[in-house]
């Protein structure tokens, strides 16, 4: 599904002394450019009032850039938000702008299901392999806008699975009493005697991992 608009929107945060009385979106996607003066991101602005609620002062706070659009590549965090959600979490509030941006931010919802943040977890837990996976297979069904990024997006998680499960092999290997070898030839081979890699990491997910009726993986409690 392409979705309308590209890049960008402001938040406008307004207080009355130290209460916080509203919050306000300002969209940038109908501008010529499909994003305000800043750029491409999503900038978030103080505002102050008195107390007959006239604007007193206002300052710029944050500004998050972003590789494309809101949710794909950029800040392994984004896009966090102070101002809402009670100061907690992530703030999926903003439409995708279209649907490479979509698939990323449904890949970060599946990292939130699993409790996986940033970069440690995106590099080296194989707890994330499934919503990476997911990722891929859905930037790989899509044509048109951002067909760079999902092509540098797509080789980099290819590499990082790849990593990822080769650790979950290990991991399982490990934890059901044959070691860590040294020699790896010794380990590919009684990898392929359990019924190779993919198998393996499969026997790792069904002891790690469940799926849900929506088709996420979670994590075992």
């Amino acid at each position: 599904i392409e979705l309308e608009g590209l890049e960008y929107y402001t938040y406008r945060i307004y207080f009355q002394g130290n209460k916080k009385v509203k919050t306000t979106l300002v969209n940038h996607t109908n501008l010529k450019d499909g994003y305000g003066s800043q750029g491409a991101g999503v900038a978030y602005v103080k505002v102050k009032l008195d107390l007959k609620g006239k604007i007193e002062s206002q300052k710029q706070v944050k500004f998050i850039k972003n590789d494309y659009g809101i949710y794909a590549g950029g800040d392994p965090n984004n896009p966090t938000n102070a101002y809402i959600e009670k100061g907690k979490g992530y703030d999926y509030h903003l439409p995708a702008i279209d649907a490479t941006d979509q698939v990323a931010k449904n890949h970060d919802k599946e990292y939130d299901a699993v409790d996986a943040i940033g970069e440690n977890d995106f590099w080296g837990n194989p707890i994330t392999i499934e919503a990476d996976q997911r990722a891929v297979d859905s930037w790989n069904k899509i044509e048109g806008n951002g067909s760079f990024f999902r092509m540098k997006a797509t080789i980099l998680f290819e590499s990082v699975i790849a990593a990822k499960k080769l650790y979950a092999v290990q991991t399982y290997l490990e934890n059901h009493g044959y070691g860590r070898f040294k020699n790896s030839k010794v380990e590919d081979a009684l990898v392929n005697k359990l019924g190779g890699k993919q198998k393996v990491y499969e026997m790792w997910r069904s002891e790690n991992m469940t799926q849900g009726s929506d088709g996420v993986w979670l994590k075992k409690k």
